[in-house]
């Protein structure tokens, strides 16, 4: 997804809340940020008002995690050490 202007972020909400519904993560593109800060308060924003955790923000890219019902994505798989020893 791309985010194409500034606040008020209430419209683009609606289509991030549409992609949270299907999908666990979503990376939105932050066009108009100039610097990663503002691409970070940007996403800190829309996490707050799609009820999601802002995950990574990397360049002008933000990533919002929300578990379904019931969750998709198994977190006690991701965060197991990779060859099964602490």
């Amino acid at each position: 997804m791309q985010q194409s202007e500034s606040p008020p972020i209430e419209g683009f909400s609606i289509e991030v809340e549409s992609a949270l519904r299907a999908h666990e993560l979503v990376n939105v593109r932050v066009l108009f940020a100039q610097k990663k800060k503002e691409a970070k308060a940007v996403g800190l924003r829309m996490a707050e008002a799609v009820k999601a955790e802002l995950v990574q923000v990397i360049g002008h890219t933000y990533l919002l995690y929300r578990p379904a019902d019931p969750p998709k994505i198994d977190l006690a798989k991701l965060t197991a050490p990779l060859n099964g020893k602490e």
